[in-house]
């Protein structure tokens, strides 16, 4: 008795909207962690400027 699984229709990926949604905050997050690494990054050296670091 073998079972073989027959592949998703385009039918099937409609009728289930969950995975639209789990896409699409997947995708939010990831842009959100993109985003704030930029400002991050951008944003260093004026800080460290104006926190005016000393080598002791």
């Amino acid at each position: 008795m073998t079972r073989t699984l027959q592949p998703a229709s385009a039918n099937e990926a409609v009728k289930r909207p969950g995975r639209w949604l789990a896409l699409s905050v997947l995708v939010l997050a990831v842009l959100l962690v993109a985003v704030d690494a930029t400002v991050l990054g951008l944003a260093t050296p004026y800080i460290s400027e104006d926190l005016a670091p000393t080598g002791t």
